[in-house]
Formats: C-alpha cells, structure tokens, sequence
C-alpha cells in the first residue's frame, strides 16, 4: 500500500457546486485527490496530497475560485500540513484499528480541517496514537476524533491545541479522560 504520509491539503467548501468549482481550479496533474464529497451540512471536503509547493499554490487557486463564486462571507475552511503523519488518514478512513492505550482525548471540531491540524498536533508534538477520526458526512458539520497515550501528554496535548486554536479563532470542544471506564474501554476494545 502506499504511504498515506506527506504534504496534505483539507479543503472545505460551502456547498458541493462550489467544491466543485475548486476542483476545477487544480491544474497540477501531480497532486493526488484522495477524497473529495459531501461533508455534512451542505460542505463539500476535498482531500489533496501532493508536493508542499504544488499544494500553496492549489490552495490559492482554490481559495480564489470559492471566493469569486460566494464572495468573502461564506465558510470556507482549509489547512495545509506540510509532512503530516499517515496514521491521521489511516485514522480518518478506518485503515488502521487501534486499542485504546492509557487515557484517551475525545475532540470535536466544527471543520475537518481543524481536525486534521489538531490530529498533527496530538500525533507529531505530543505522540499520542490516533485511535479513530469521523468526518461528518452527514448532518452537522466538521469531524470528531479519538486519541490515545499516557494521560500527562493528553493533557498536555489537549491544552495545546485549546491554545493555538484560541490564537486562530477556530473551535474545538476536547474532553479527556485520564482513567476511562470500562464502559468507555468497550467502544475501543470489544465487549
């Protein structure tokens, strides 16, 4: 299989027309689509892989097709993860079973993009274990996750992410559970 790690570009789009359009506007045949469909409460999430360079500049072009169509008010949302790691997307798309190992991060955010930046953060700064990421693809909007590790890094973790997404008006509801219970351990771990 190949590796899911590398730059990775989550684009959200207001309405699937407009997700479409954006498509539109990549014109690098280097760069992977990995996913891109309905997201959720009338959002249209595209997925690309492809080289740091290639994806800055499909993000602009993107931006600005989406902009030129619904203008500066409608929620777009995307973030580039220049070498993100691979058990995000294997976590995202249910490639990778994981038991829960210690404590556990439960975070919900209002876009996928907030939660791939998030994962990046939980994975690469403060090595917890992504146990599962569900992008909402029906009803509401945005992704919810779980992570695991020892309960010191899922604090820290979890602070860390409350603070930089402070600093760059996103939101993110996180709860964390040193000790989860055994009703809690099931989900993960089979009855």
């Amino acid at each position: 299989m190949e590796t899911l790690s590398g730059d990775l570009l989550i684009f959200e789009a207001p309405s699937v027309v407009t997700g479409f359009r954006a498509l539109a506007s990549i014109e690098k045949p280097d760069v992977q689509v990995i996913d891109a469909s309905p997201s959720g409460a009338g959002r249209f999430l595209i997925l690309l892989k492809g080289s740091s360079a290639a994806l800055h500049e499909i993000q602009k072009a993107m931006r600005d097709a989406v902009v030129d169509e619904v203008g500066y008010d409608e929620p777009v949302d995307h973030e580039l993860i220049e070498n993100a790691n691979g058990a995000l997307l294997e976590a995202a798309y249910s490639l990778l079973p994981q038991k829960l190992n210690g404590s556990l991060v439960v975070i919900e955010t209002d876009s996928v993009s907030a939660m791939f930046a998030a994962g990046q953060i939980f994975v690469e700064h403060q090595k917890l274990t992504p146990l599962e990421i569900k992008i909402r693809k029906t009803g509401g909007k945005g992704a919810y996750g779980f992570f695991t590790g020892p309960a010191e890094l899922c604090a820290l973790a979890a602070q860390d992410v409350r603070t930089r997404f402070k600093d760059a008006v996103r939101e993110a509801k996180i709860l964390v559970f040193d000790e989860p219970n055994e009703a809690i351990r099931s989900m993960f771990e089979g009855a």
